[in-house]
């Protein structure tokens, strides 16, 4: 991608006032769209180009980097990657805490039942 200083710092800009992280490839996409229409400002057609595409509800809040891909209603919290509400997220990331736990279990019910098996094959 070119270095288009003011093309940038207004993406950036963008960015900040609505807190939702745009991937490299967006902002590829961005560039290449830009160029084919010269006779608009880049960041306004970025701004164009998300407004259009995603639909932001009154009120909504998006966690640092969420990955904001779909459209998101009124007053709702978003967080994650993708984005998805933030009470879902929370419980996903609650879970995944468990996992290691959940494992560790799994493994001595296994042995468990490997013990019981043996014992009945071998009386």
């Amino acid at each position: 991608m070119k270095k288009n200083t003011k093309f940038t710092q207004n993406i950036l800009e963008l960015i900040q006032r609505t807190t939702v992280f745009l991937p490299c490839d967006v902002l590829d996409v961005i560039e290449q769209r830009a160029d084919q229409e010269a006779s608009d400002s880049r960041a306004d057609f970025a701004i164009r180009l998300i407004r259009d595409n995603i639909a932001l509800g009154d009120r909504v809040q998006a966690s640092a980097f969420a990955a904001v891909a779909n459209d998101v209603p009124d007053g709702e919290t978003v967080a994650g990657v993708p984005a998805r509400p933030a009470r879902a997220q929370m419980r996903a990331v609650a879970a995944l805490e468990r996992l290691p736990d959940l494992l560790k279990r799994v493994k001595e019910l296994e042995a468990r039942i490997r013990d019981i098996a043996s014992a009945e094959d071998n009386p």
